[in-house]
């Protein structure tokens, strides 16, 4: 038993330790590593450690259920805490997207502009040019 009596720590002769809850004798965990049957059992004074001895001359130390449980916790936190993060990295990513797009769509509107704005005035332009040849055609016509 467990120093609080929640929990049965049991060997076996195929190598594994169960771990059994007390209040309704549910199976939480079969532990293996043993090369042979598990003969000896015992909780630390804490209640956060099990020790268990084999016929295969090993001693192994495994942490007690409510350890466990002490651990999935803190991991499933550090889970959450993770995907927070990454929840908020993802909407900036995205709010930066957004921008981005924006100047994207207001760049090419100012290109399509600049473009309409250029194919009006080429012939205004050309028009000058010719004019200006007719000028320097006469000038030269003169001297």
């Amino acid at each position: 038993f467990s120093p609080d009596s929640q929990y049965i720590a049991s060997g076996s002769g195929d190598r594994t330790l169960r771990l059994w809850r007390v209040s309704d004798g549910a199976a939480l965990q079969t532990l293996k590593g043993h090369k042979g049957g598990v003969r000896a059992v015992a909780f630390s004074p804490d209640g956060r450690t099990i020790a268990s001895g084999s016929q295969d001359k090993t001693l192994r130390l495994w942490r007690s259920p409510g350890e466990a449980e002490e651990v999935v916790r803190a991991q499933e936190e550090r889970a959450e805490s993770y995907q927070r993060r990454l929840e908020s990295a993802l909407k900036e990513e995205q709010t930066e997207n957004a921008r981005l797009r924006a100047q994207v769509e207001e760049l090419q509107a100012k290109l399509e502009t600049a473009k309409s704005e250029s194919t009006r005035t080429e012939p205004a332009l050309r028009a000058d040019a010719a004019q200006a040849q007719e000028q320097v055609a006469e000038l030269r016509s003169d001297e």
